[in-house]
């Protein structure tokens, strides 16, 4: 997940799919203000920060950098290279003792997109990788349940409450945190009441390039895209497997033998599998297929079929988890597809 090199505008921290963390510099003091000096981002702050607060706020992480190795860093967008927020580590004060704090805060266009769990979870493995935590805490307001909602698909739990005195207002606030040791993903088969979470999951296993827009969900209607889900459980080889985090469903892979993409033949299941943007990078999607590597064996299959594009970074991804490359083919738009074959 981590990947570090210098930017011209700040030492990168962490890489995610969609994101960039790094330090901040003086010369991003104009784009913080934009979220920073927005009442409504700042509403649990009780006020939109002046100048000075941004400014202070600034200087403070950039003492933390010097003084902890860490901080609260920018977030960038890949796709336009913008700073839309901040998220990082911090250590802050909870009750009788300071605790390693996961902190974020976005522009509000960048809301709802899934930016600050997917930058919340890569901060949570820092954290443990990196910094040896063995636990690590996001305090959030209590009103704040946007902010709670990101602390819990991080995998996070309450842990207790304190109140805050903050701006002449007495703020009750949850503490939440996640152990290192605590089991933050449950790797299950995939039960009949899941199946409706499968349009979804074909939609989020699009192959979409970099920079390019996405297409409306309508497009898995598609019968070439749709017989990957359609009635899916009432024919030999329509297996699966699901990720859940405090339960939801996060990801999910799944076979059947169908006349698509990446049909071998009628012995052969071919495999889809996809992850919700945020929680991609983190290991979860190996878990997945392993497991369903197993469901396969257990049920008499000794190979497992796929078809990727050949430019698609997930690939390498199948390769390491043992499949070849066997073939290529076209697929129905004319993109150029691997077809690639794992030996169970």
């Amino acid at each position: 997940m981590e990947k570090y090199a210098a930017l011209a505008s700040g030492i990168k921290i962490l890489e995610t799919q969609r994101l960039h963390l790094r330090e901040m510099t003086q010369a991003d003091f104009p784009l913080l203000c934009r979220h920073l000096q927005d009442a409504e981002v700042m509403y649990a702050y009780e006020h939109a920060f002046s100048g000075a607060e941004v400014q202070e706020g600034l200087d403070k992480q950039l003492q933390r950098y010097k003084n902890d190795g860490f901080g609260v860093w920018a977030v960038i967008l890949k796709e336009n290279n913008e700073l839309i927020g901040q998220c990082g580590l911090s250590m802050q004060p909870c009750e009788d003792k300071e605790v390693l704090e996961i902190g974020y805060i976005f522009q509000k266009r960048y809301w709802h997109k899934g930016y600050a769990t997917e930058a919340a979870v890569a901060c949570r493995e820092y954290a443990f990788d990196k910094l040896n935590a063995d636990e690590v805490f996001s305090l959030i307001r209590e009103t704040n349940i946007a902010s709670q909602n990101v602390a819990k698909r991080n995998g996070m739990s309450i842990r207790g409450t304190f109140v805050k005195h903050y701006y002449g207002t007495l703020m009750p606030h949850y503490i939440f945190s996640v152990k290192r040791m605590d089991d933050l993903t449950k790797v299950r088969v995939m039960r009949e009441s899941d199946y409706a979470c499968l349009p979804e999951f074909l939609y989020q296993a699009l192959y979409i390039p970099e920079g390019e827009e996405w297409p409306p969900r309508s497009i898995i209607n598609d019968p070439e895209i749709f017989v990957y889900i359609k009635d899916f459980g009432t024919q030999p080889g329509d297996l699966g497997i699901v990720a859940e985090q405090n339960g939801q469903i996060i990801g999910a892979a799944w076979t059947r033998i169908i006349p698509a993409y990446g049909h071998i033949d009628d012995e052969t299941p071919e495999l889809a599998i996809s992850l919700l943007p945020e929680f991609r990078g983190c290991g979860i999607g190996a878990k997945i297929m392993k497991k369903l590597f197993k469901v396969l064996r257990e049920n008499g299959y000794n190979k497992t079929s796929l078809s990727v594009q050949k430019d698609n970074p997930a690939v390498r991804f199948y390769q390491r988890l043992g499949y070849k490359i066997s073939g290529e083919r076209l697929d129905h738009a004319g993109h150029e597809d691997y077809l690639m074959i794992k030996y169970l």
